[in-house]
C-alpha cells in the first residue's frame, strides 16, 4: 500500500517535507532514561504503547511562518493573523459551528480554531483512510490540532483545525509540526 502527498505548489516538498513521525518524537521522551534505578523499574521508553505510535505515521508540519494575535476588546474577541506569502492563507470555524456544543470547560479553554487552507493533499488506496492525530505528546501550550478521519480515497484535502488555548501574539514557525497521519484500512468489525 502507497500513501500520496502532493501539492500543488512548487517547491513545497523540499521546503517543508512530509516526514514520517518518527522523526518527531519530543526532546522530552528523547531524554528518559529506559529505566529509574530508584524504583527498580522500567520507564515510559520501554513501554510499546509509547514506542510504537511514534512509528506510526506521517507529520505535515506548517508550510510557513504565521503570526497571530488574539485579543479581547470591550469584551469582544478580536483576531488577526499573517504569513510572508500571500498564498498561505487561513480561515475559522465560527463557534456555532463547534465551540457552541462542547463542554464548557472545553469551550473556555478554547479561545479560537483557526483552519489553515493546507497545501498539501493525501491520497489513499480504494478503502484507506488516514486518522488526523493532534502532536499529542508535544505538550503544546498554544495550540492543538483537533483529531479526525478523512476518507483520503475519496476527498484529498486535509485542513487542520487548530485549536488556541491562550490569548496574545504568537509566532509560530515554518516547520513546526501540526498533525500526524496514520492510514489505516477502513473495515467492519464485530465484538
Amino acid at each position: 500500500m502507497k500513501i500520496y502527498f502532493y501539492s500543488n505548489i512548487d517547491g513545497l516538498k523540499i521546503s517543508n517535507p512530509i516526514t514520517k513521525s518518527v522523526a518527531h518524537v519530543p526532546t522530552w521522551f528523547k531524554s528518559v532514561n529506559i529505566s529509574n534505578d530508584e524504583l527498580s523499574a522500567a520507564t515510559i521508553k520501554t513501554c510499546p504503547g509509547f514506542v510504537d505510535y511514534f512509528k506510526q505515521g506521517y507529520v505535515v508540519s506548517l508550510w510557513c511562518d504565521l503570526k497571530i494575535n488574539l485579543i479581547i476588546k470591550n469584551d469582544k474577541m478580536y483576531y488577526e493573523w499573517s504569513t510572508p506569502d500571500k498564498q498561505y492563507t487561513f480561515t475559522t470555524h465560527k463557534h456555532e459551528q463547534f465551540l457552541y456544543h462542547v463542554p464548557k470547560h472545553v469551550a473556555e479553554k478554547t479561545k479560537i480554531i483557526l483552519k489553515p487552507d493546507c497545501p498539501w493533499k493525501i491520497i489513499t488506496p480504494k478503502g484507506y483512510s488516514v486518522y488526523q492525530l493532534p502532536m499529542t505528546y508535544e505538550f503544546n501550550e498554544i495550540f492543538e490540532v483537533m483529531s479526525g478521519t478523512i476518507h483520503t480515497d475519496m476527498y484529498h484535502e486535509i485542513n487542520q483545525q487548530m485549536l488556541f488555548k491562550q490569548y496574545g501574539e504568537f509566532n509560530i514557525p515554518r516547520g513546526t509540526p501540526l498533525a500526524m497521519y496514520v492510514p489505516y484500512k477502513r473495515n467492519k468489525y464485530t465484538y
